[in-house]
């Protein structure tokens, strides 16, 4: 049994057709809405029958107008540019406040999210940016170097959100897996320690230095010397703020401030 031929120019034909008709019917539609008078049907028609065939081309219109706004919106690709230079000066910040506290000389335990996890996540670019800006600004200072990179993984970095950081029992193994480390950096917000987690701790551990994305520090993990430096957002910034002068240093002072045991008094909690 041979398959019917394809005829390639009666499909074209018909799609024409079909245009045709979208066409009018959109433009009746968009006379009707503006208030225009419509062509005259013949007198021997039904008024009734009139508006029925009036209503089905308008509803026909809105119909196709919604169909080829979804087809925009599905297929084709945003034009936006996201602005990623500051938080590339983020990293750049970080790694310069912590060749501060080590006084240019140490090693550094870095936690941040996998880079497989990342690019499930909206925000991936933003933390591939921050750790750029960090490597960049470490390579700067030859006596400081990246001992490790720890991955935090999709699950517990979801619930950053809800436990106010990363758990008791990851913060634990990096003392642990890392007794050497001078400093452990997060990027992926403060640890969640409650007082007896804290009172395990002792005083012989790594200086901790942690950004957070939104919210806040508990206050008692800077009072208690468990961190001794966190970048959190600035909350008083305005949206209609963010767009700043350009300065590198300068728009990251607007929109984050760097909190230490003398100023965590301005803490939420």
């Amino acid at each position: 049994m041979t398959s019917p031929k394809f005829d390639a120019n009666k499909l074209v034909a018909v799609i024409n057709a079909v245009l045709d008709r979208l066409i009018w019917v959109f433009a009746l539609a968009v006379r009707m809405l503006r208030g225009e008078k419509l062509p005259e049907v013949a007198p021997t028609e039904d008024p009734q029958q009139r508006n029925k065939k009036r209503i089905i081309a308008a509803v026909s219109s809105l119909v196709i107008l919604a169909s080829l706004t979804s087809l925009c919106l599905t297929q084709c690709e945003p034009t936006y540019h996201m602005d990623l230079e500051p938080h590339r000066v983020v990293g750049e910040t970080v790694a310069k406040e912590v060749s501060n506290l080590l006084s240019g000389r140490g090693e550094l335990v870095i936690l941040e999210l996998g880079k497989q996890s990342q690019a499930g996540l909206p925000e991936g670019e933003e933390m591939e940016m921050r750790m750029k800006g960090f490597l960049q600004e470490i390579q700067e200072h030859k006596e400081l170097s990246v001992a490790a990179t720890e991955d935090l993984t999709l699950q517990e970095y979801q619930t950053v959100f809800v436990k106010r950081g990363f758990s008791s029992a990851t913060f634990s193994a990096i003392l642990q897996n890392h007794p050497r480390a001078s400093a452990i950096i997060s990027f992926v917000g403060p640890p969640d320690l409650r007082d007896e987690d804290i009172a395990r701790l002792g005083q012989d551990i790594p200086k901790v230095i942690t950004f957070s994305r939104s919210g806040s520090v508990p206050r008692k993990l800077l009072e208690n010397g468990v961190i001794q430096l966190a970048i959190i957002p600035n909350t008083t910034l305005k949206p209609w703020e963010f767009k700043g002068t350009g300065a590198r240093r300068d728009e990251f002072d607007r929109r984050y401030k760097i909190v230490t045991k003398e100023t965590s008094s301005s803490l939420p909690y």
